[in-house]
């Protein structure tokens, strides 16, 4: 039987193969939010990641939610 993060771990490593897909660090991820490029939220709830989607350039940016958590609240610590 394969655990629940496991399979979530297969499933991302899946999105990241894709050629519109990147994944990216809590800094990085971060970075864009703050930036003046338009992107539009593109999260997966089945795989806990957090997602930016860049309509011009049609990548869409990846981040672990658990991370992206981890990172904010220590810097908000």
């Amino acid at each position: 039987m394969v655990s629940t993060e496991t399979s979530g771990r297969s499933r991302r490593r899946l999105q990241a193969d894709e050629a519109n897909c990147r994944v990216v660090g809590p800094d990085e991820y971060c970075s864009l939010l703050l930036g003046f490029t338009r992107l539009v939220r593109a999260d997966d709830p089945t795989t806990g990641m957090c997602g930016l989607h860049d309509a011009q350039t049609g990548i869409t940016y990846l981040v672990d939610g658990h991370q992206l958590a981890k990172h904010t609240l220590h810097m908000h610590a």
